[in-house]
């Protein structure tokens, strides 16, 4: 006899969702800095046109810890607040550790900054002289160390921070002699704010709805804020404006499609492979995320198999052979009827983990013709397809087998009907088998 199967189906890695940024307004507009973090211990800093709302991965940043703010400087380095106070350069690289602890961070020109960390209320430091001193704490119900910032507008230093009482987000005016004297100025309705930035006098604040990060435009005479951009799948931890001598960075093409779980995939040909996308994608208006199947990793446009929403996939025996190495990967750009265009400049293709089809694994019995008397055995012959090593087991009118080991393609076992089994020809069937890679049924 011939044991065939359906396999059931499963998940390799895990689903993420989908996520889009939204862009409100569209003519060009002011570029901020802000702190992000990659999900798995990175930190970057992205590039936002808070006209479009286009964003765009800048570069890494340096230092260990969480970024809570990274304020541009006029030699074009950055002052890194995450927990110490570092200056990096653009590209990552460590420049100084200042040595002293810093959540956040303002420039106010002139090469002075003002940070506020770890039991240092309000601290300065005067990039000329390459000196920092603590000027005193700030109000004790006052709360800025991960959330808020500081920001300076007309010549004066303000603080949003959270009111330890009320729990609500206040700003208020620094008195740069004696903090603890700084006064209340307003409360903005904000969630979670994690920085503000400001241009001239304007005043960008990013905040946390619960999901994302919105940009708003903060009036600060009316205490009103004015929604700019929403980044659903970006989470901000910092904003940053640039001082009039830097030349802010150029997203050019923002598509990006994210990357996939790395690893390789072994899937038997009747079970649906579904290969995790990490959800950090970046999409501009107009673009669409969607998966490829392919087969030629120097040809990767020219050998897709598959062009679907989904990542899940299915074998299909007519383009594809078992035990080949094909390859899946993210792609976005613009949504052309429904797909990817392929022929979009700004194309984006992720990593491309391996995906291999592992056939069914299959088992044929054969015994002799010889009659078998009661009390004697026989040999039975065992036939596999599949991978080695072999586990396959039977039932019979005459007994049912125990599950049984092999090591290659052919094999045998003794076959001995238990007593009180009646005469005549015996039905000996496989209800299990399973190899390398599969499992039937």
């Amino acid at each position: 006899m011939h044991l065939t199967c359906k396999i059931h189906s499963f998940v390799y890695g895990l689903l993420w969702p989908l996520f889009f940024f939204l862009s409100l307004p569209l003519a060009k507009g002011q570029t901020l800095y802000g702190a992000w973090e990659d999900g798995f211990g990175n930190d970057f800093f992205q590039v936002l046109d808070v006209g479009t709302c286009e964003i765009c991965l800048g570069g890494s940043i340096c230092g260990t810890g969480q970024t809570y703010e990274v304020e541009v400087m006029s030699t074009g380095n950055f002052l890194v607040s995450n927990g110490g106070l570092s200056i990096c350069s653009p590209s990552g690289g460590l420049i100084q550790d200042l040595g002293v602890p810093s959540y956040q961070a303002v420039g106010i020109g002139g090469g002075l900054y003002y940070y506020s960390g770890f039991n240092v209320g309000l601290g300065l430091y005067n990039a000329n002289t390459g000196t920092t001193q603590t000027i005193g704490a700030l109000p004790a119900n006052f709360l800025l160390t991960s959330g808020g910032d500081f920001f300076y507008v007309n010549g004066i230093l303000y603080a949003l921070g959270q009111n330890l009482t009320t729990l609500s987000w206040e700003i208020y005016e620094i008195n740069l002699t004696n903090p603890s004297l700084s006064t209340f100025v307003s409360a903005p309705p904000l969630i979670n704010p994690q920085g503000v930035a400001t241009v001239g006098n304007t005043i960008y604040i990013v905040d946390w709805p619960g999901v994302g990060s919105m940009i708003y435009n903060y009036n600060l005479s009316n205490n009103t804020l004015t929604a700019e951009c929403y980044y659903n799948s970006i989470v901000l931890y910092g904003l940053g404006g640039l001082p009039p001598s830097v030349t802010p960075l150029s997203c050019g093409c923002t598509t990006n499609a994210g990357s996939m779980t790395v690893g390789t995939a072994n899937v038997c040909t009747n079970e649906t492979a579904t290969l995790a996308h990490n959800g950090n994608q970046q999409l501009e208006s107009d673009d669409l995320l969607q998966f490829i199947l392919f087969s030629d990793p120097l040809d990767t446009l020219g050998s897709i198999l598959i062009q679907s929403n989904s990542n899940s996939f299915t074998y299909d025996p007519l383009t594809m052979v078992p035990n080949t190495t094909y390859y899946v990967a993210a792609i976005a750009g613009n949504n052309m009827n429904g797909n990817v265009d392929l022929t979009d400049p700004c194309l984006d293709i992720s990593n491309a983990p391996e995906l291999i089809w592992r056939p069914v694994p299959t088992v044929s019995l054969q015994a002799s013709p010889v009659p078998v008397c009661q009390g004697g055995c026989q040999t039975i012959i065992v036939t596999f397809t599949g991978a080695p090593p072999f586990t396959f087991n039977f039932s019979s009118p005459g007994g049912d087998g125990i599950a049984l080991p092999f090591s290659d393609f052919v094999g045998n076992f003794q076959f001995c009907p238990q007593p009180g089994t009646p005469t005549g020809p015996l039905l000996l069937e496989a209800t299990f088998v399973s190899d390398l890679w599969c499992t039937c049924p």
